[in-house]
């Protein structure tokens, strides 16, 4: 018996099975099956004595009745069929196949208007049947249906046109059979699937999704996207040129090899400047590429060691624009099925491109300017897909990982020398990072339900995008907010006060499990209180700095429920008043940073019992030594005594 794994979904309740009469063997498998099971259970001496060598002892004891010891027919048949369709060496019958094909396929397909089958259809058609289960139908019947949406999905034949009638797809059907058909053989083989059907092929690990490179390979490796090799890309924008579809790119075109850390992956967010082609005069890419110019010539300058400038040292660039790196629907060449499923699991992971942490991404901010459709179109902040990958982007990417072009070309202009005449540290990444962060890129991680609303008020080119997208986002969002332990937002000094409410309101809520808060140089945040805060990780959080953020208020009463806070920097928070009473229930606390709180008042006698304070700093504050009822002179912290206080002095003035 030929061993193969059976196929049941587990979880599931079987369905009843039609007995599969062993004669269809032959007349779908032609003449591989030449095998004619016997209608009766067969024991193992039957079984032995029909399979030959090919018996299998191991799995007839799996198969077997336990109660009466024999295998029925119909068992058999079953892992033989499973077996058979995952060999390039099956043949099978033309004419059972596309009566199959008819009957399973095209039945189930929704015709269009014009009593046409569009491809998008067919395809969802064909993928079904591929995934269907021996249990859904007999054996025999399965086995035609699969086959057929193996030729249809295996093609290499294009087509140009999004519908097809009922004869062009059998057509179709026949013309795939025949491209399997070997010189001198009357049926044709089964071919291999490519790995974008394979669902282990393109399955990405949810706990390294959006935090390491490897998602990147993931996705190249199945074939879901390819990346440009910048070098090219840079060569061809000097010349009468436009970007060509995936399915039309030059070999030399394409990043070869495995995407890991010696890898840089920049990221292209940009309007498209017409429906028929997203750049037709080459506009955006030139200036993408001085930037990627920049890059190649730079990536070796600055400091070493330095995180911003080892970023991009020594990496090759490898470049993921939409239109050159998934297949196109519209490209004149066509699109075949597997191209299709390729184009569709690609935008299914193009939340990862852009949500990663080890991606740069370049945003184009101007590239609506070059749209050559009569009436213009929305702007870059105005439109569906941008806004889209820009909020994903910046969800908690480093301000190393996300460019405006805009603002560093400017940059560049002032600043850059490709001759590397001048100080080559001055023109370091850090330095264009440090100017981007500073008048351009800002922004804060916005909850799903404050980016539905806002979604719906941009402008798509198709409709139902915004649906996808809307949900695309939550499903990332969520992905990445939930499980987060680390959360940087400082000095976002280009984010206004109306836009921490939501923030605080609804994003930072989900963050459940956070251990490492730092808001610190966040001038507009206007009358917030430490409850959200508390609220969101009092059980998990350990480091938390709002330092010269003078706008938080209220007392540190919420903190109190923060039982494995260890480090809390609250320096030039002005408005917080009330005592440090609150602290004392913070038994980890083993460094506290209240310089310029001037609002906290009281003693300080309440901290005595934090075992693993090791730093205590109440400079400039109205705090003192000692509770109020005795109070010594020269006992405050102020303007004139202000200082760092050794816990262990501390501790002996308050025994």
């Amino acid at each position: 018996m030929i061993r193969n794994q059976e196929i049941v979904e587990k979880g599931e309740p079987k369905k009843k099975r039609e007995e599969t009469d062993p004669t269809q063997l032959n007349t779908i498998m032609g003449t591989t099956a030449s095998l004619l099971l016997p209608q009766e259970p067969m024991d193992q001496e039957t079984a032995r004595a029909l399979f030959g060598d090919k018996f299998d002892e191991a799995l007839f004891d799996e198969l077997k009745d336990p109660t009466t010891g024999k295998v029925s027919a119909d068992r058999v048949a079953q892992h033989i069929i499973a077996a058979t369709t995952t060999t390039t060496t099956t043949t099978l019958n033309t004419t059972a196949v596309v009566a199959a094909f008819k009957e399973t396929v095209l039945a189930a397909t929704k015709r269009t208007g014009d009593n046409e089958f569009a491809r998008e259809a067919l395809l969802k058609a064909l993928v079904k049947v591929h995934k269907k289960e021996a249990e859904e139908e007999g054996p025999a019947a399965l086995l035609a249906a699969k086959a057929a949406s193996a030729f249809m999905l295996a093609s290499k034949e294009a087509t140009t046109t999004p519908a097809m009638s009922e004869e062009e797809a059998e057509e179709f059907l026949r013309r795939s059979m025949a491209a399997e058909t070997k010189d001198g053989e009357e049926h044709p083989s089964m071919p291999t699937l490519p790995a974008i059907f394979d669902p282990a092929a393109t399955a990405l690990d949810p706990e390294e999704m959006y935090q390491s490179i490897s998602s990147i390979d993931t996705l190249v490796q199945s074939g879901a996207i390819v990346l440009l090799d910048a070098k090219w890309l840079m060569q061809m924008v000097l010349t009468d040129w436009k970007l060509p579809p995936r399915q039309e790119l030059p070999p030399e075109a394409i990043f070869r090899g495995t995407v890991d850390d010696s890898v840089l992956v920049v990221v292209i967010s940009y309007c498209w400047a017409s429906r028929a082609h997203p750049d037709p005069h080459c506009a955006i890419l030139k200036e993408v590429c001085e930037l990627l110019g920049y890059l190649d010539v730079a990536s070796g300058w600055g400091q070493e060691g330095d995180p911003t400038d080892d970023s991009v040292r020594g990496k090759k660039v490898a470049v993921f624009i939409d239109y050159g790196c998934m297949y196109q629907r519209t490209a004149a060449s066509g699109i075949t099925f597997a191209q299709m499923q390729s184009f569709g699991v690609g935008l299914g992971g193009i939340n990862v491109l852009y949500a990663n942490t080890e991606t740069l991404k370049v945003l184009c901010p101007n590239s609506h300017l070059h749209c050559v459709e009569p009436g213009g179109r929305a702007s870059y902040g105005d439109s569906g897909w941008p806004f889209f990958e820009r909020g994903v982007s910046t969800l908690v990417t480093g301000p190393e990982k996300v460019i405006d072009l805009v603002q560093a070309r400017k940059w560049l202009k002032g600043n850059f020398d490709p001759e590397g005449k001048g100080n080559k540290a001055n023109m370091s990444f850090y330095w264009l990072v440090e100017d981007n962060q500073q008048n351009a890129v800002a922004s804060l991680p916005l909850a799903p339900v404050t980016f539905s609303k806002e979604v719906r008020t941009r402008t798509f080119t198709n409709g139902s995008d915004c649906d996808f997208v809307n949900g695309k986002y939550g499903e990332t969002v969520t992905a990445i907010l939930e499980p987060l332990r680390k959360l940087e937002l400082p000095n976002r000094a280009l984010v206004g006060p109306a836009d921490w409410v939501p923030f605080f309101r609804a994003t930072l809520p989900m963050c459940k499990r956070l251990v490492e808060l730092r808001l610190n140089r966040n001038q507009a945040i206007e009358d917030t209180t430490l409850e959200p805060i508390a609220a969101a990780a009092a059980g998990t959080l350990e480091l938390l700095d709002l330092s010269n953020s003078p706008g938080f208020v209220g007392t540190l009463e919420p903190l109190r429920l923060c039982l494995k806070l260890e480090q809390l920097y609250v320096d030039g928070c002005v408005r917080l008043e009330g005592d440090v009473t609150p602290l004392a229930d913070c038994g980890a606390l083993s460094t506290v940073s209240l310089e310029c709180c001037f609002g906290l008042t009281g003693g300080i006698m309440s901290l005595a019992g934090l075992k693993e304070l090791v730093a205590l700093n109440v400079c400039d504050t109205a705090l003192l030594r000692v509770d109020a009822e005795e109070e010594e002179p020269g006992a405050r912290f102020g303007p004139q005594g202000g200082q760092h206080l050794d816990p262990e002095v501390a501790r002996s003035w308050m025994e």
